[in-house]
């Protein structure tokens, strides 16, 4: 994916929207029972992908990088798999639990890619 960064980028804002509108929602109703899945959402979906975007804005080396392109789908894989599951647990669904550990470990897979491309791109 030539431009991954940016698509890194668009896919955060697409995030940060979808957790403010979660906040609000729960503000509007008194109901703070998905409090966890909004700051779930806003970090691992707006401040981690914002910053892996500009990340490779700044090292274009990687952005090309297969590698690269894996994280960007890998992650939002792995966000689309957490938020219904984490939502169901925080309401009372226990089933949901199998879900919401696969997606953390999801994440934190597409977290040691990551670090695998800053390590290679930051090589002296």
């Amino acid at each position: 994916m030539k431009h991954v960064s940016r698509w890194f980028l668009r896919a955060a804002v697409c995030w940060v929207i979808v957790g403010m509108s979660l906040g609000i929602a729960m503000a509007a109703s008194g109901d703070h029972r998905l409090h966890s899945l909004h700051a779930h959402i806003n970090l691992l979906g707006w401040v981690t992908m914002a910053l892996f975007g500009l990340f490779l804005q700044v090292f274009p080396q990687a952005a090309v990088s297969r590698q690269a392109t894996w994280l960007f789908w890998w992650h939002n894989a792995a966000l689309v798999v957490m938020t219904p599951a984490l939502a169901a647990l925080y309401l009372g669904y226990p089933e949901a639990e199998p879900f919401a550990a696969l997606s953390g470990f999801m994440l934190l897979g597409g977290m040691a890619l990551f670090a695998m491309i800053v390590f290679r791109a930051t090589r002296a």
